[in-house]
């Protein structure tokens, strides 16, 4: 499957899916972060370092699903608008994990 054929796929998800993936991306980073500042402020930088991969990966994938999010805005608001500002508010909370993980 091509990009533009992924991209397709995912910009035709039922709202719920396409804010139900993205939100599981997103969840799954910030944990994934949270892991790693732990780490970091334990002093346990090998560890901290095994994470990077995931990530990497994690941080791509809700890259996609914010990218067609904003593609897909307008129908989106109108057929889930709950999950939209759920999503809006874990995004909140990466920005936060992220910060404190630059601090550490």
């Amino acid at each position: 499957m091509t990009a533009a054929a992924r991209l397709a796929a995912l910009d035709s998800l039922p709202a719920a899916d396409l804010c139900g993936r993205a939100e599981e991306a997103l969840s799954a980073l910030v944990d994934v972060m949270n892991q790693e500042t732990v780490l970091l402020r334990a002093g346990h930088l090998r560890q901290a370092g095994q994470l990077t991969p995931d990530k990497t990966r994690l941080a791509q994938d809700y890259v996609t699903f914010a990218r067609s999010i904003q593609r897909q805005a307008d129908r989106l608001s109108v057929e889930a608008p709950e999950a939209l500002a759920g999503l809006r508010q874990g995004h909140e909370k990466l920005a936060t994990q992220m910060a404190e993980n630059l601090r550490v």
